[in-house]
């Protein structure tokens, strides 16, 4: 008669090739593994595989459900629903990462994600801050700069159009008296 155990390897062995049959089917999805991802681990392995597994669970505990913490949503939010993400751990973080719980991990990874991003939304906000105070800087200057020779430059093209407006009158009166000497003895001239 055989042996229990070794019954229990076979049918493991048996489990493990479908699993695996399972995982190579579900590969073939293109990048958008969210079908895969999204799936429970109950409808992955299909119910004839969970069924030798949990045949010999709940022979040990019948109220222990493996997968009921996997099963349940990982944050209750509004917006978007929770996705699963595959992460890279360094070798040398392996360890403590295998001695911190599922809840844990999950609540860390969405600590770690929102830090984040309200640093890249700080460090956006002094870029934003640092290019409008430059703005700011350029125009003040260009202001500073630009009045003072706008009203030298009026200044100075007022000034030669009243030395023409001279010039021109003085001309036109010596022009004047030259022709008509005899006429007018008595010219009065206006200086502007």
């Amino acid at each position: 008669m055989p042996d229990k155990d070794n019954e229990m390897d076979f049918d493991e062995k048996k489990e493990i090739e479908k699993l695996q049959a399972t995982i190579r089917s579900m590969s073939n999805f293109s990048d958008d593994s969210e079908g895969f991802l999204s799936q429970s681990p109950r409808a992955l392995m299909g119910d004839s595989a969970l069924g030798s597994i949990a045949d010999a669970e709940q022979k040990d505990d019948e109220e222990y459900d493996p997968y009921a913490i996997l099963e349940r949503p990982v944050a209750k939010q509004k917006g978007p629903r929770a996705k699963k993400f595959v992460v890279m751990v360094d070798s040398e973080n392996v360890e403590f990462f295998d001695k911190i719980p599922m809840e844990e991990r999950t609540k860390l990874f969405n600590t770690l994600l929102t830090e984040y991003k309200n640093n890249l939304d700080i460090n956006n906000k002094k870029k934003k801050a640092i290019k409008y105070t430059k703005h700011l800087i350029v125009s003040v200057l260009t202001i500073l700069i630009s009045l003072p020779i706008m009203f030298i430059v009026v200044k100075k093209s007022i000034q030669l159009t009243i030395k023409n407006y001279k010039d021109v009158q003085y001309n036109f009166e010596k022009l004047y008296e030259s022709k008509n000497q005899n006429r007018f003895t008595d010219v009065h001239r206006t200086i502007y």
